[in-house]
């Protein structure tokens, strides 16, 4: 089950992230299984055929990776095209796929493929921070303890968040402790 949560900035989450669409119950599941094993063997054309296939069923997180294949293009097979990569992102992050949620937070903080807006930007990446996905809070502790990205500076409660977030074991986090407990 998905946890959509609406939040303040100023939000803790205890929740910890697990992808529901890389569950063997999860619709689109088997196209997505035989997307990565042809992504394994570098048959991009296949793995992006399948991608589409598990999105059409309703996996979000086929069309994250199919996002991923339009923003970068697939090795030669897909064209990169970031008017389709941008449509489907903001899709897949209103139906509340936590990582999607993140990727349009930043692109709205700094203004890749939309118009710039801290507080769109800031939003989504609540959303997805709310659903524990970790590298939403782990950019929300940093953001918290500089006083960046459109939030304004609490470094309290920036601290507590990257603690948790390095109990969880991001590195990124750990490594701005680090930089803080030692003056």
């Amino acid at each position: 089950m998905l946890l959509i949560v609406e939040v303040s900035i100023y939000a803790q989450s205890t929740v910890h992230w697990e992808d529901p669409f890389l569950k063997s119950d999860a619709p689109g599941y088997e196209d997505l299984n035989k997307a990565v094993s042809f992504h394994t063997i570098k048959d991009m054309a296949k793995y992006v055929e399948y991608l589409g296939k598990a999105g059409e069923k309703g996996n979000l997180a086929a069309d994250h990776d199919l996002i991923l294949c339009y923003l970068n293009g697939a090795n030669g097979y897909l064209e990169k095209d970031t008017t389709i990569a941008i449509k489907m992102l903001i899709y897949v992050a209103n139906e509340g796929y936590a990582p999607c949620q993140f990727l349009l937070g930043q692109y709205f903080l700094e203004g890749i493929g939309v118009s710039k807006s801290s507080q769109l930007g800031v939003g989504y990446i609540n959303k997805s921070a709310a659903q524990g996905y970790l590298p939403a809070k782990s950019f929300l502790a940093t953001s918290f303890i500089s006083g960046n990205n459109g939030i304004p500076k609490d470094v309290q409660n920036g601290i507590k968040m990257a603690e948790e977030c390095a109990i969880e074991g991001d590195i990124q986090s750990s490594l701005v402790l680090g930089v803080y407990y030692s003056g």
